[in-house]
């Protein structure tokens, strides 16, 4: 999933008032000196000193500081508005604060936390139930009965061109309900697999053939009426989550010659653990609920258990 994928990443930022990045507009020092330029000037906004003010733009890095008329507009409304005497006058005492009462970051309930939450638990095995059926499905069709996986050879676009390739990698981890999400959804995750083609070692992402409804993939394998080069392409062609497309499988010329087991493949999972540690309750059911309740309407056991779960979070 992306949170997962994304999650070392830092996010960047600037400050608002002189566009340098590493801090914000509270802690701009910039800002600071132009301001204490101003109150040096000991007089008021519009008069004579203030029109003949022009800030110091010595030591700026970004490009603002070719625009001095600029930062002056901004340092105007920032003193106009009462934010620099708010970030740099004279620190007021704070307001003694009342600790509110703890409560668990996944349910909401105020008698635990995450690290005893039955809640989190019971959403767990459910996830897990949903995603083997899913991965089951997925198994069956395309490793067990196309063949696709590492040792496959497959007929592949790449720039728009059609070429052959032998696929060297295939991330079997990559495999869950997070496949049926949105390319936009942080909960999204590409099917990955490498090929070796033309004496390079290309990376690709081919979206699951269960995402779209316009016909279930059962169909496909039981009905006479398609042949196997138009079953594969229509399950796998325009199914990539390449702006250009890269890696579209046409068709699968060669299966792979040692597939791999179910048991092995079923042994795989997505990162649900640390997903779990950063969204709550009703955030990950508003995301999975409807495929995880189609996935296992089935069965009679987890329908009760998700009626029960939906009842035992608070929004």
């Amino acid at each position: 999933m992306k949170i997962y994928e994304y999650r070392d990443q830092k996010s960047s930022f600037s400050c608002n008032y002189c566009w340098e990045q590493g801090h914000r507009i509270n802690k701009c020092h910039h800002l600071k000196k132009h301001y204490e330029e101003f109150k040096a000037l000991n007089t008021e906004l519009y008069t004579e000193e203030w029109c003949a003010y022009r800030p110091d733009t010595t030591g700026m890095k970004s490009h603002r500081a070719k625009k001095p008329s600029h930062l002056k507009m901004w340092l105007r409304d920032y003193i106009k508005n009462g934010k620099c005497e708010k970030y740099f006058g004279k620190p007021q005492a704070k307001a003694k604060v009342t600790r509110k009462q703890s409560h668990c970051g996944f349910c909401g309930s105020a008698d635990h936390n995450r690290r005893n939450c039955s809640v989190m638990t019971e959403f767990k095995s459910i996830y897990e139930q949903a995603n083997k059926v899913y991965r089951k499905a997925f198994y069956d069709l395309v490793v067990r009965d196309y063949g696709f996986g590492a040792g496959a050879m497959i007929e592949f676009k790449s720039y728009g061109e059609k070429s052959i390739g032998l696929v060297t990698r295939f991330d079997a981890k990559t495999i869950g309900i997070g496949n049926l999400r949105p390319q936009w959804s942080e909960y999204y995750t590409g099917i990955r697999y490498d090929v070796s083609a033309d004496g390079k070692n290309l990376k690709f992402k081919f979206n699951s053939p269960f995402r779209f409804d316009h016909k279930n993939a059962s169909d496909y394998l039981d009905s006479d009426k398609y042949a196997y080069d138009k079953i594969c392409r229509e399950l796998f062609a325009n199914n990539n989550d390449s702006w250009w497309k890269d890696g579209n499988i046409e068709q699968i010329v060669c299966p792979s010659p040692n597939r791999m087991t179910e048991e092995w493949f079923n042994g795989q999972s997505e990162p649900i653990d640390y997903v779990m540690k950063k969204r709550k309750a009703f955030q990950l059911w508003a995301e999975f609920g409807d495929t995880i309740v189609k996935l296992l309407q089935s069965d009679a056991e987890f329908t009760k258990r998700i009626e029960k779960f939906r009842k035992s979070y608070k929004y």
